[in-house]
């Protein structure tokens, strides 16, 4: 679909043309699934991301000078899969610990770890910095800036909080 039928669509749907926002959605949610799938690493929630994005698109209209609606479209999307991101890496992990065990973690130490025994002796800030690295995986750039700490002092801080935590297991 191109930009300028993006844009017609937009307004339309805007306006309260529900056949609009159909043909909106049925010409681009694939392309915004797959741009927001990499972000967030699961599908359900890529899922969620692209109706909350069409969501978004009927309670704020388009800017008047609208120069790309697919551009405005994906930064709607970037913005909800960022802010999703967030919150739940500042969630506690479940407790399901599957994933962990393929990778030859001892079960036991992740209990305790999740318990909150083990973490629970460091500081918040840098609890928060290991569970974001060592058990939701993302990369130092990546919570660098979701956090906004520089990648350097990022790395210097979960080294130190990693032999925190195996002084504590051992």
């Amino acid at each position: 679909m191109d930009d300028g039928t993006i844009n017609r669509l937009l307004r339309a749907a805007s306006a309260g043309d529900g056949d609009a926002l159909a043909e909106l959605y049925e010409g681009t949610a694939k392309e915004l699934y797959y741009f927001v799938l990499p972000v967030l690493k699961d599908e359900g929630r890529a899922a969620d991301i692209v109706q909350d994005t069409f969501v978004q698109l009927l309670k704020v209209p388009p800017p008047p000078m609208l120069r790309s609606g697919r551009a405005w479209m994906y930064r709607i999307a970037k913005n909800l899969s960022l802010n999703s991101v967030k919150r739940a890496a500042f969630e506690l992990p479940s407790q399901d610990t599957s994933r962990f065990e393929s990778r030859g973690t001892e079960p036991d130490a992740l209990s305790r770890v999740y318990s909150g025994t083990v973490l629970s002796h460091l500081p918040e800030e840098d609890r928060k910095l290991v569970l974001l690295k060592a058990l939701s995986g993302f990369t130092f750039r990546e919570i660098s800036d979701m956090t906004g700490v520089p990648e350097h002092s990022l790395k210097r801080r979960i080294k130190r909080a990693y032999a925190r935590l195996r002084d504590i297991v051992d």
